[in-house]
């Protein structure tokens, strides 16, 4: 049979890796979040702008 290694909880070394992936996940996440926010505004605000005249 072939022995099968535990996980080893205490062995953190990839956790630099993928938390880096994640912040810039976030990041990116953020900006898409805020152009959407900025084309909802516009949109919005146009839209308010034509039935004002």
């Amino acid at each position: 049979m072939k022995k099968t290694t535990k996980p080893n909880p205490d062995n953190r070394k990839d956790n630099v890796e993928k938390i880096d992936d994640t912040i810039g996940k976030t990041i990116q996440n953020m900006e898409l979040a805020e152009e959407i926010i900025e084309i909802f505004y516009s949109i919005t605000r146009a839209k308010f702008d034509l039935l004002i005249e």
